[in-house]
């Protein structure tokens, strides 16, 4: 049974209990974002991670449009991607169309913690990306 953990104005947080799946859907109020608030996003990412031992995430990043500048890339591979990757199986981005965008999360995934993944993809739909989560 799929529950709302958490909704502010950057993101809504999703938890499948049956499934240890979590969701983190971006807002497209992601604009206005500073890096302060992405790194809090990213803490809270973490902390449901580790709470509830999550072992597939869907990353919604459709209506997200803050680029990932390589300082911030560096800060969450040292302080989130280390520690959830340990914990998280399987994960799923469904990317934007802002080539930007796209660059920089696949940037931050495939280089130092975040290639550590055991099992990473990226897709254009949301449908798609939750079936390869739970085959």
């Amino acid at each position: 049974m799929e529950k709302k953990l958490l909704e502010n104005q950057f993101c809504t947080y999703y938890y499948d209990n049956t499934n240890k799946f979590l969701t983190q859907l971006w807002t497209n109020e992601s604009d206005d974002m500073t890096e302060d608030d992405y790194k809090k996003e990213m803490r809270n990412y973490l902390g449901f991670v580790q709470k509830h031992a999550v072992s597939h995430a869907l990353i919604n990043l459709q209506e997200f449009n803050f680029t990932i500048v390589p300082q911030v890339q560096v800060w969450v591979d040292e302080n989130i991607a280390i520690h959830a990757n340990k914990i998280v199986q399987k994960i799923a981005f469904v990317l934007p169309q802002d080539l930007m965008v796209e660059l920089s999360v696949e940037q931050v995934m495939t280089e130092n913690e975040g290639k550590n993944y055991k099992a990473l993809n990226y897709f254009d739909n949301e449908k798609v990306a939750k079936k390869w989560l739970l085959d």
